[in-house]
């Protein structure tokens, strides 16, 4: 046996325990993929203490799985959801907007696949709409990036037929465009629309 013998068997060693330890993340992660029980905890408030939360071999397996821009996106998905919860205070659900639209943003500069991007920069113009029905200073500037959001979720995939819909309706929009002050009743509104599922 030569010197180098041992070295090679601890080498080999520390890379079974390695491969094991990332193959446990993946069955983890792949579980916890399929799995969508976090919405307790995105309707608690309390949306970034999860998502922040998982450790490095998860994120490995997330990576290895491909799964972590699907995870992002359904982490603003649901992000997006609590901040139109009805008993949502105006601040949060600026604040839960505002991650959301963060993480959207990431996804659209990413490298996932086209389908992926085009819902993020999608759901990103709905987003941005919303924010400017509920701020009451230059609405306009919102309604100018949800505006490009849509035309983004169209050039990366102009199969896209809701980011279609949703950029003709807001093209369509007058330049003075008013929204409704929350206490006046229900009228009919033009507020774009979001991807089956969503």
């Amino acid at each position: 046996m030569s010197a180098r013998a041992p070295a090679v068997v601890a080498a080999a060693v520390v890379a079974a325990v390695v491969l094991a330890l990332v193959g446990l993340a993946i069955l983890d992660v792949s579980d916890d993929a399929r799995a969508d029980d976090r919405r307790a905890v995105f309707a608690a408030g309390r949306p970034d203490a999860q998502r922040h939360e998982r450790g490095l071999g998860d994120r490995i397996g997330e990576e290895i799985l491909g799964v972590a821009d699907d995870r992002s996106l359904r982490d603003a998905v649901a992000l997006a959801k609590a901040a139109g919860l009805p008993d949502q205070d105006a601040s949060a659900a600026l604040e839960l907007r505002a991650e959301a639209e963060a993480i959207l943003a990431e996804l659209v500069r990413g490298d996932a696949s086209a389908g992926l991007r085009s819902n993020a920069a999608n759901l990103l113009g709905a987003l941005y709409f919303e924010d400017a029905k509920a701020v009451e200073q230059n609405p306009r500037r919102y309604l100018e990036s949800a505006l490009g959001a849509f035309q983004d979720a169209v050039r990366i995939d102009p199969a896209n037929r809701t980011a279609k819909t949703n950029l003709e309706l807001l093209a369509t929009l007058p330049a003075q465009t008013k929204f409704r002050e929350p206490d006046t009743p229900d009228e009919a509104s033009a507020t774009p629309s979001l991807p089956g599922g969503y």
